[in-house]
């Protein structure tokens, strides 16, 4: 094995156990995706808490975390790193992003509650995480079921819990048959939530082509992430989503303004205010 692959870059002569007085683009995507695959849970929460001390979360996880992972993704597809050194790097961040997740606050109990999952057969879920850190921040109590949750057990939580907000993801292109099952599920529930859809599957659904059910099915609408390109908008509108997209900042911007038309706790919760059905919004 060639002994400079997968080795991470030089580090800055800093103390690992202190994040403050340090610029937080010390950090650099380079620089993470050498940890990560190194598996350095430690210095991997280091330079996290550092970009976190002079970033918001939304700008660290949506471009300092998907570039060190796109990275990730490059050098194994190039052959530089193992199929073993990019699990080990996917599961180091996961350990980290638990190290650096926001604190627990009362929204995580009486707030309107979001459920994220992938569907089933799905197993990629990072984008998932990253973005239940950002709801909670944003005032959403947040019920991450994980990976792989068939869609009936899904329709039954969402019924059982009264959730206003739904993700799903996908990444692999053989699951766009059940990202679609799921929304269309979602879609023909007596509430339905809104519903978000996120993952490289929005790619495959753009190429399928698949029919617009997005005023047929109820949906509030299509909203693309600001960012993603207009098939990602045209996905979501095949889908019949509320919102699909590329960059998470747009996505936590469609929750805040979800979240600001749901009525107060105490409030009658029968009144929901939604877009126009089957308007589609722009991407900003």
């Amino acid at each position: 094995m060639n002994e400079e692959r997968g080795r991470a870059p030089s580090l800055p002569p800093v103390d690992p156990r202190r994040t403050d007085r340090l610029p937080p683009d010390v950090v650099t995507a380079e620089m993470l995706a050498g940890l990560l695959v190194e598996g350095d849970h430690d210095l991997v929460t280091w330079a996290l808490r550092v970009a976190l001390g002079g970033r918001t979360r939304e700008d660290v996880y949506d471009t300092l975390v998907r570039d060190a992972m796109r990275l990730v993704g490059e050098g194994w597809h190039e052959g530089r790193w193992t199929v073993s050194e990019e699990h080990r790097a996917t599961q180091t961040l996961i350990r980290a992003l638990e190290d650096v997740a926001p604190a627990p606050s009362p929204t995580d109990r009486i707030g309107p509650t979001a459920v994220l999952a992938t569907v089933e057969g799905e197993q990629h879920a990072i984008g998932l995480i990253l973005l239940e850190h950002l709801l909670r921040e944003g005032g959403w109590s947040v019920a991450y079921l994980g990976q792989s949750v068939p869609v009936d057990d899904l329709v039954r939580y969402v019924a059982r819990e009264r959730c206003d907000l739904v993700a799903l993801s996908a990444a692999l292109p053989e699951h766009l048959g059940e990202v679609a099952h799921a929304v269309a599920a979602l879609r023909a529930m007596p509430r339905p939530p809104a519903v978000m859809v996120g993952g490289r599957v929005l790619g495959a659904a753009d190429r399928a082509g698949v029919a617009d059910t997005a005023g047929a099915s109820g949906g509030a609408g299509v909203s693309a992430g600001a960012g993603a390109s207009g098939g990602a908008g045209a996905a979501a509108a095949d889908l019949g989503a509320d919102w699909a997209g590329g960059t998470l900042r747009s996505a936590q911007r469609f929750a805040a303004n979800l979240l600001a038309r749901i009525p107060p706790p105490g409030a009658d919760q029968q009144v929901r205010p939604r877009s126009p059905r089957g308007t589609r919004r722009s991407t900003p």
